[in-house]
């Protein structure tokens, strides 16, 4: 048995360092012997969910001594396959993790050094010297993580919230990836990466790991410092930026006798965590074997698994504990508990979700559509229902000939000898992805994403779809791509009505299973969606031809209604024009709604080329969180808050709302000058491209200032120009796509000239 640990029979104590090595192996050499315990996430658990605030805190607490609770294992689960750990690799394990994952996940992080590795997407720093940065805080000592999409991290509170636009933009300019004048620097146009940034708000920022490695080796102070200067120097090789930049500082910080007592502090402070005790419980293994009353084995006429293995432990026991373990934690999402339910009794299911390489969505998420999918045949009326724990309990469970076709269906979709998961992906991007080449009236993949995330009825029809035709063509890929081609645009446009014009989500499901039931028996093609959104059906979009968008009052040469207001306006129209009234409500809103990324796809060629974009990442979903952000290209400022002088200001600030007066910038680009004019940020004729815009009089147009609120022509030409490209906006949609021929039954020439079939 190794050093610093302890077995007690079911309660076994190890350290920081020890629990760090399950993902991390290298902590712990081969002379020193190996855990008592090495622990890995069984299949069934959901994925990292802590946020950086959480990681923050633990640290916080472990570097002060706190108890932050046990953890819970068992024997290594026969029946369960082991999840790649997240911040390395988990080999030969003893056991399972059965409840807390995400603190053994924040523990390994400290002991990661970002500058050593090229595949990180988190990192943790300690300020050696935080001064006033804790003063709005409950912290003892100011931890920092950076992540994939807050590289420069957060804010120094306990909830950890993301930094201004000014501080961004000053953190690109320190990791050289900015000029001064905030322009990109040639090759860096992307947000960095990890391994080239530090914590911004932190006076002396090191990694937590840098303090462990040089404590495990050294007792002494004085040479523990010493080695922390030569790491900072050898990682100089790195990041050069970080260490011109704070070599001064940490110089002074080191050899200052001002700072000994801090240094001292942190020295002991170290030295004291890394003998820390962490407890483990282990569950015996008559917990997991006894049978509940309600419950049988999976498979109760055979004693043995999958595997061939004798049954040892009960699935629906260990499905229990680990939902109540969880209850007691970080709520569960439904996604989460149904994949985690579908992981317990088929673990072989995650392999091809966790191993698909066109990510779509999170794969919690995404596993239930997929699962929906394959339990969708054509001899169905509609699309299968949603999932529930208990219909998962009983097609694994339940010996009816319903269940067992059910469960051949999955077992034979999901244990493939090829990934079907992805090729149905790959198909789906096929058809609805931008490519310059040959595709340019393609959707970015966030489109796509959020289509899948927030109108999910419609992304599990196409992908259903892509799943027949790849069955029809016996799963060849590039075949069923040739093939189904022609469809692409057809597809697309289906999609994007549904997802920005259905009403609700009620009318978005009854759509989409409508849909499916006209067309599931017929092959692909465009023709087959003819007609498809009947004026007739309440459940088909709302979106109507652009000229639909003409606002008579606006085209005049100067507005006289300063009152004009989009509600009443929507108010007035006939109730008999109730399509109307609903495609106003939903195109006159600006960033708020689903309906803001139809900006993003009038500039889908910027999106497509400045920003990465992992959907997967379910903290990508947090708006903050995006690579880009919606500016104002007339500061929205310059329309309210003014209390002398502003006829003109109700009416401006609607128009300044719209999608007409915003454009999609990257997150760390957007301005935070309140009333910066739009030709001092849109500057250069690929400025002017990017921005959706038409040219230099436009930009100016929108750079008339304050006195658009209380000059009636300058008024009228700011309501006028965003006016104009609100409709231009939704006519690239509308035309690129050929949007009419979903609403025309009509086989003859579209107004493009080509046959609608």
């Amino acid at each position: 048995m190794q050093t610093g640990q302890t077995d007690l029979g079911n309660v076994k104590i190890l350290s920081l360092k020890q629990v760090a090595s399950w993902q991390l192996p290298h902590l712990i050499p081969e002379s020193e012997g190996q855990p008592v315990v090495k622990a890995c996430v069984p299949s069934l658990q959901r994925g990292a969910v802590w946020s950086p605030g959480q990681v923050e805190l633990l640290w916080d607490s472990l570097l002060r001594g706190f108890p932050v609770g046990s953890l819970i294992i068992c024997k290594h689960l026969q029946t369960q396959r082991d999840v790649k750990a997240k911040h390395g690799e988990c080999k030969n394990p003893t056991h399972h993790l059965l409840d807390g994952q995400q603190r053994s996940n924040a523990i390994a992080l400290g002991f990661v050094d970002p500058f050593l590795r090229e595949d990180i997407k988190d990192a943790i720093w300690i300020d050696l010297s935080p001064d006033g940065n804790l003063a709005e805080t409950s912290r003892s000592f100011l931890l920092r993580v950076t992540t994939e999409s807050h590289p420069w991290g957060y804010i120094s509170n306990d909830s950890a919230g993301k930094l201004s636009h000014n501080d961004i933009r000053d953190s690109l300019k320190k990791y050289g990836w900015r000029d001064e004048k905030g322009h990109p620097i040639s090759g860096k146009s992307q947000r960095p990466t990890i391994n080239n940034t530090w914590p911004i708000k932190a006076n002396i920022p090191v990694p937590l790991a840098w303090l462990f490695e040089s404590a495990s080796q050294l007792d002494d102070m004085d040479s523990f410092w010493g080695e922390i200067n030569n790491k900072f120097t050898s990682r100089s090789n790195h990041t050069s930026n970080f260490f011109n930049q704070k070599k001064e500082t940490f110089k002074e910080f080191i050899n200052n006798i001002k700072n000994e007592n801090q240094r001292s502090y942190i020295f002991n402070t170290i030295k004291r965590a890394l003998a820390l005790n962490i407890v483990l419980l282990e569950l015996s293994d008559d917990v997991l074997s006894e049978e509940t009353i309600q419950e049988r084995l999976v498979n109760d006429k055979d004693d043995e698994d999958e595997y061939g293995n004798k049954k040892k432990q009960n699935i629906s026991n260990i499905e229990h504990l680990f939902h109540r373990l969880n209850s007691q934690g970080t709520p569960l999402s439904p996604d989460d508990r149904i994949y985690s339910m579908i992981k317990a009794y088929w673990p072989s299911f995650e392999e091809p979700i966790r191993e698909n390489t066109f990510k779509h969505l999170p794969d919690a998420k995404f596993a239930n559509l997929v699962v929906r999918a394959v339990l969708t045949t054509n001899i169905m009326d509609k699309l299968h229902d949603s999932i529930s724990v208990n219909r998962i309990r009983k097609i694994a469970k339940n010996h009816k000939d319903e269940e067992n076709e059910k469960k051949d269906l999955l077992e034979k979709f999901f244990n493939a000898d090829i990934n079907k998961v992805e090729a149905c992906c790959e198909l789906v991007d096929f058809w609805l992805l931008y490519r310059e080449a040959d595709q340019e009236f393609g959707i970015p993949p966030f489109i796509r994403s959020e289509i899948a995330y927030k109108s999910s009825e419609i992304y599990l029809l196409i992908f259903w779809l892509a799943k027949r035709e790849l069955e029809y063509f016996d799963f060849n890929t590039e075949k069923t791509k040739t093939e189904t081609k022609s469809a692409s645009k057809t597809l697309i446009a289906l999609a994007t009505s549904a997802h920005w014009f259905c009403i609700n989500s009620k009318h978005l499901k009854q759509l989409t299973n409508e849909i499916f039931s006209q067309i599931k028996d017929k092959p692909i093609n465009p023709s087959i969606f003819n007609g498809i959104f009947s004026s007739k059906n309440s459940t088909s979009p709302v979106s109507l031809p652009p000229d639909n968008l003409i606002i008579e009052s606006i085209e005049n040469e100067e507005i006289t209604d300063r009152w004009w207001n989009w509600d009443h306006m929507i108010n007035n129209i006939d109730e008999k024009n109730g399509v109307k009234k609903d495609f106003l409500r939903k195109i006159k809103d600006g960033k708020s709604t689903k309906t803001a990324s139809l900006l993003t796809y009038a500039q889908r060629k910027y999106v497509n080329v400045e920003f990465t974009y992992d959907p997967s990442n379910i903290s990508f979903w947090i708006d903050h969180n995006r690579p880009w952000d919606y500016d104002h290209i007339q500061a929205d400022a310059i329309t309210r808050n003014k209390k002398s002088e502003n006829t003109w200001m109700n009416i401006c600030h609607q128009f300044s709302n719209t999608l007409g007066n915003l454009r999609v910038v990257s997150f760390e680009e957007n301005r935070s000058d309140q009333e910066m004019l739009a030709n001092a940020k849109i500057i250069t004729e690929q400025d002017i491209e990017n921005s959706f815009l038409l040219d230099k009089l436009e930009v100016n147009n929108f750079s008339i200032g304050r006195s658009v609120i209380s000059n009636s022509k300058d008024a009228s030409i700011f309501i006028r120009t965003t006016h104009n490209r609100l409709i231009r906006i939704y006519s690239e949609w509308w035309n690129q796509l050929d949007i009419d021929h979903l609403f025309n039954n009509s086989e003859e020439p579209d107004k493009h000239g080509n046959s609608v079939q």
